[in-house]
């Protein structure tokens, strides 16, 4: 399971490019910055995906049993009556190494949430100055848009370009293994990625979040669209 666009549409301009997967493949090592042992690559379809949910499912060329043991995917719902964090894999503040942190997951009533609206409104006229040239002053506009639709999963944390794609992980309580709750998409706001380099430090670490696709809604998605065969291979 991936992210959308990254090879499907990865102009986001509503065409789909399947050329792309023949380019790529995907390595489970745990050394980023070294070459792989061992490539797995896809095969030229998609068997499933969801443009609003950004997610896609792809299917590996090479012989399944040398793949690594899957991990739990979550198909109930998360729970609201309390506090809870998931494990994110990935590149973030630290240069060209990847490390996991436990980061907070934010209701969509979040005070944080609203504090970081107010801060882009306040500054809105200032941070379109900062774009990079030829960038829509909308993506500034458009801001922290989605960040309540009922599919997100918002977390407190921020990391760099690549996070796309990977699992957003949570233990519920202490008896719990390990659960895939959802996939992360993209970053909020987008409009700090389109900051001039000499501006992004000033945009205020607290306001950045990372956005994602809850595995309930990839779920109900396929159930309703009748895909059993999947359903019953990656959630059971």
């Amino acid at each position: 399971m991936l992210y959308f666009f990254i090879f499907v549409d990865p102009g986001n301009c509503g065409e789909t490019d399947l050329n792309k997967l023949a380019e790529a493949y995907i390595d489970f090592s745990n050394r980023p910055m070294s070459s792989p042992k061992r490539k797995f690559f896809f095969q030229k379809k998609l068997p499933y995906h969801n443009k609003l949910l950004d997610v896609a499912i792809v299917e590996i060329q090479n012989d399944f049993d040398l793949l690594p043991t899957k991990l739990s995917l979550r198909k109930e719902r998360l729970p609201t009556n309390y506090d809870y964090e998931v494990v994110v894999s990935g590149f973030g503040h630290v240069k060209e190494k990847k490390h996991i942190e436990r980061c907070p997951v934010l209701h969509s009533d979040a005070a944080i949430i609203e504090e970081a609206k107010k801060y882009l409104k306040d500054n809105a006229s200032n941070l379109k100055f900062c774009l990079l040239p030829h960038t829509p002053y909308n993506v500034v506009e458009k801001g922290y848009t989605g960040y309540d639709e009922e599919h997100k999963l918002i977390v407190n944390t921020y990391m760099e370009k690549g996070l796309s794609g990977s699992p957003m992980m949570a233990r519920l309580n202490h008896d719990a293994s390990l659960e895939v709750v959802g996939v992360f998409t993209h970053a909020m706001p987008e409009c700090f990625f389109c900051l001039k380099a000499q501006y992004q430090g000033c945009f205020p670490l607290k306001y950045r979040f990372e956005a994602g696709t809850r595995m309930i809604s990839v779920f109900n998605d396929m159930k309703h669209r009748h895909y059993t065969e999947y359903i019953q291979d990656m959630f059971f």
